[in-house]
């Protein structure tokens, strides 16, 4: 009877087998996709604080650079230049930092003009 039926409980193994090798695999996907959430959470989140600091960098490689101050300087002082900086940084938004002619062509293009100038500026 073993005999006759050996392929049969076989197949009953086996398929006990990728049951267990299913319930596995599904767990792992379950713990992936979590560890995932949290680690997207987290880049996002890195992301949102980056962003705070990338206006700073802009104006930092223009040679704009947040002034830092001894505790003796006056408040008054302080709170000038800071007007300043930010006076400063709306006219380099603005493009009106500096005045320059616009009507320049590069390479007998007036947008490529354009870019070199907006560059400069």
């Amino acid at each position: 009877m073993q005999r006759r039926f050996k392929p049969v409980i076989d197949i009953e193994l086996e398929a006990d087998k990728i049951r267990a090798e299913k319930v596995q695999l599904e767990d792992a996907i379950a713990q992936t996709r979590s560890t995932y959430r949290e680690k997207r959470a987290l880049l996002d989140k890195l992301v949102r604080e980056a962003a705070i600091y990338d206006e700073e960098i802009k104006l930092a490689e223009l040679g704009f650079y947040k002034p830092h101050f001894d505790f003796d300087a006056s408040e008054i002082y302080k709170n000038q230049i800071t007007k300043n900086r930010e006076k400063q940084k709306q006219l380099v938004t603005d493009k009106t930092a500096i005045q320059a002619l616009t009507e320049w062509t590069l390479e007998g293009s007036r947008a490529k003009g354009r870019t070199l100038m907006n560059r400069a500026i």
